[in-house]
């Protein structure tokens, strides 16, 4: 038998091992929003989600009304943001525009803001912030344009909607968005 002076100790060896263990074991709850750990309907109406349209610049617009519509069902405060940016190329800066759920989640009252778009596997969480802030924050951006925000109507309302004028509330018709203003207004 033969013995090699250039070996390490194995203590020494083991206890990398270990190190290395333990650090690839936090980096999911690091990347996952911390919600590894504690699961809110919200991440799991997200997550479970199987709305077309996931990495498609194209379907950026429907993924986010889909993902809305969802939470809306499951009454959980949310908005939809519309955005954009410039993004620097050969032939000249263009202009991106792109829309998110930025939605709040109630099992974390501490940072209670997550926006979720197609492009994600995950939601991100967002400081407390104006909401151009938490936009540039997700997005890794240092300045962002919100072009719309729609929040989420109360029930009440859309109930309200739905007897006066006797069809539901359609966020695509200008008059009935009109409608809908002079009810959010307190005009019958």
């Amino acid at each position: 038998m033969k013995l090699s002076l250039n070996r390490k100790p194995p203590s020494k060896n083991i206890s990398r091992r270990i190190v290395t263990l333990l650090g690839l074991a936090l980096v999911p709850g690091i990347f996952s929003g911390c919600q590894l750990f504690q699961r809110s309907e919200a991440w799991d109406t997200i997550m479970h989600s199987q709305i077309p349209g996931r990495g498609d610049q194209a379907g950026n617009r429907t993924y986010a009304g889909e993902l809305r519509h969802l939470l809306n069902e499951k009454r959980i405060e949310n908005k939809l943001v519309t955005f954009r940016y410039s993004v620097g190329t050969r032939s000249g800066p263009i202009v991106v525009q792109r829309s998110a759920v930025i939605y709040r989640d109630p099992t974390t009252p501490t940072y209670p803001w997550w926006l979720m778009d197609n492009f994600r596997s995950a939601p991100t969480w967002l400081p407390n912030e104006p909401l151009e802030n938490q936009v540039a924050f997700a997005e890794r951006l240092r300045f962002v344009e919100i072009v719309s925000t729609a929040k989420a109507r109360p029930a009440e309302l859309e109930r309200k909607f739905r007897r006066l004028h006797g069809t539901s509330f359609d966020p695509e018709s200008a008059l009935d968005r009109r409608k809908m203003a002079a009810l959010e207004n307190g005009e019958d």
